[in-house]
C-alpha cells in the first residue's frame, strides 16, 4: 500500500466523509465472524476500524495479533451516538475499511498485553519490557506530561533572558566533593561522571550572566527506594547579580507557575484521564516557606518525638507536604536554612557560618528541588573547602575562576522525573523514567 498519502489518526477528525490511508500498531482486536473491529494506534491516537468480508486483505495475513503494524485504506465516518467513545479525542469516528495490508505481523506470542490495565502489571514485568509496554496509551501519557514540563521549563528561562548551555559530564573531580560518584578510566586517567552541572553552570554565569541546562546527571548512590535514580534529567539553572536566595525562590515560583500553566491548557483531556492529574495548587501569595529548625518542630510535633534532627528524611517530607496543604492550601513549601555541615561546599553561608543561604522545595511531600546562592569570594572559599574536610588543591580550577570577577549568584536543580513522578500520582520514580538505571538494572 502507498503510505505517501498517509495521514495521522488525529487528522481524521478533519477528513470526515473522505477516504483516507492510516498505518499504525493492532492497539486491541475484536472478532465478530464476518465482521471485525480494531482499535488501531498510531503516535498521534487511538481509532476505531472496521473491517468486513468485504474488506480486501494483503501482505502476511495469517496471523496478525496485538501491535501487528497495518495499514488501512477506507472512508471515515462518524459512529452512532450511542456508540461513541467518550475517553477518545476520535471517539466519534471510525473507518469503514476496504483495504488493509499486514505490514509486520507480531503472531500470537506476546510476553503481556498492553491493551489491559497497566497499572496491574509488577514494576519489574514493566520495566523488562519496556521497549513493548511505553507503547501503552498510560505510559506515552507520562511521558507527555514530562516533555510538556520540559518545554514549559525551557521556554520560560529562554522568555526571561536565560541562555541554555550544555556543560561537560566527565569531569576531574567530584562536584559535591563525596564518595557517591562514578569513577571512570578515561585514558589511564581518574575522571568521574558529574553529579550536576554545578561548576561549569557557575564559570557560564561570569559569560552569559544567567544559564540553564536540561541534561542527565549520575550518582552512585544504592538506594533501592521509589524517588531513587542513578542516573536522570537535570532542569538546572544559574543566575548572576542576585541579592540572596529569595531571588532564587521567587524565580523557581514563576517559572513552576509558568509550567502549570502550559501544562494545563496543552495536555488534551483524554490523557489527563489517563492518569492521576490534577492542577498545581501555590497560594496567590507565592509558595510559602519555613526554615529546617521550624520544619523540624513540625515534624517531631507530628511524630511525638524529641528528636533533634539536621536534615529532612522521607517521613518527614510527608509530614511537611500535608503541613503546607493543610495550613497554606499549597502544593508545595520551601525550607530554607541548611546548616553548613550537611551542604555542600559552595553554599553561601550566614555571617556566623552556621547556615547555608539555600533551600529546597517540597513538592506534594517529595523534595523536588535544591537551590542556593554560591559563594562568590575565592577566600571564602577555600575557608569552606577545608572546614568540609577537603583540600583545596582539587578544586583549584574552580577557585580560580572566581579570581576574575564573578557577581554574587545562585541556581538550583529539579529533577524532571521526580517532577513528573509527584504530579501524576505515580508510585515509583521509575514509572517517569524512559529506561531506568538503578543499582540493579543497567538494561534494556
Amino acid at each position: 500500500m502507498d503510505l505517501k498519502n498517509r495521514i495521522q489518526i488525529k487528522d481524521t477528525l478533519k477528513n470526515v466523509g473522505k477516504e483516507v490511508t492510516l498505518a499504525g500498531w493492532v492497539y486491541r482486536k475484536r472478532d465478530h465472524g464476518k465482521v471485525s473491529f480494531v482499535d488501531l494506534r498510531d503516535g498521534s491516537g487511538i481509532l476505531q476500524i472496521v473491517s468486513t468480508g468485504g474488506t480486501k486483505i494483503t501482505g502476511e495475513k495469517e496471523i496478525w495479533g496485538l501491535e501487528s503494524v497495518i495499514s488501512v485504506k477506507g472512508k471515515i465516518k462518524k459512529r452512532p451516538p450511542h456508540l461513541v467513545n467518550k475517553d477518545l479525542e476520535t471517539g466519534k469516528l471510525e473507518m469503514e475499511v476496504k483495504e488493509l495490508e499486514v505490514v509486520s505481523p507480531t503472531g500470537e506470542a506476546l510476553p503481556l498485553d498492553i491493551s489491559k490495565d497497566i497499572d496491574k502489571i509488577h514494576l519489574d514485568t514493566l520495566l523488562n519490557y519496556r521497549p513493548l509496554t511505553l507503547r501503552s496509551p498510560k505510559m506515552q501519557t507520562i511521558f507527555k506530561f514530562s516533555e510538556k514540563i520540559e518545554e514549559g521549563y525551557r521556554e520560560f528561562m529562554k522568555a526571561d533572558g536565560f541562555t541554555e548551555v550544555h556543560t561537560p559530564k566527565i569531569i576531574p573531580a567530584a562536584t559535591e566533593g563525596g564518595a557517591n560518584v562514578f569513577r571512570v578510566d578515561y585514558f589511564g586517567k581518574d575522571v568521574f561522571l558529574a553529579q550536576s552541572p554545578q561548576f561549569y553552570k557557575q564559570m557560564m554565569v561570569g559569560v552569559f550572566e544567567k544559564v540553564f541546562e536540561i541534561g542527565p546527571v549520575f550518582r552512585a548512590e544504592p538506594h533501592f527506594t521509589s524517588r531513587h535514580l542513578n542516573e536522570y534529567t537535570s532542569l538546572d539553572a544559574e543566575m548572576g547579580f542576585i541579592k540572596d536566595e529569595s531571588e532564587l525562590m521567587k524565580k523557581l515560583t514563576q517559572c513552576i507557575l509558568f509550567i502549570a500553566g502550559k501544562v494545563k491548557k496543552e495536555i488534551p483531556a483524554a490523557d489527563k484521564k489517563l492518569v492521576d492529574y490534577s492542577d498545581l495548587r501555590i497560594p496567590k501569595g507565592g509558595i510559602p516557606e519555613i526554615t529546617l529548625t521550624e520544619a523540624v518542630k513540625i515534624i517531631n510535633k507530628s511524630r511525638g518525638s524529641r528528636d533533634e534532627a539536621i536534615d529532612l528524611d522521607t517521613e518527614g517530607e510527608k509530614i511537611l507536604g500535608e503541613y503546607a496543604l493543610k495550613k497554606y492550601k499549597s502544593d508545595f513549601i520551601f525550607v530554607t536554612e541548611y546548616p553548613t555541615g550537611i551542604r555542600p561546599f559552595y553554599q553561601m553561608p550566614t555571617e556566623d557560618w552556621r547556615y547555608t543561604k539555600s533551600f529546597d522545595l517540597i513538592f506534594r511531600g517529595l523534595e523536588l528541588v535544591t537551590g542556593a546562592q554560591r559563594i562568590h569570594d575565592p577566600e571564602m572559599l577555600v575557608t569552606s573547602i577545608k572546614k568540609h574536610g577537603l583540600s583545596p588543591k582539587e578544586f583549584k580550577d574552580y577557585i580560580d575562576l572566581f579570581k576574575y570577577g564573578m557577581p554574587p549568584h545562585g541556581g538550583w536543580g529539579l529533577g524532571l522525573e521526580r517532577f513528573t513522578k509527584q504530579w501524576l500520582g505515580l508510585e515509583n520514580v521509575r514509572l517517569a523514567t524512559l529506561f531506568p538505571r538503578d543499582v540493579k538494572r543497567v538494561k534494556p
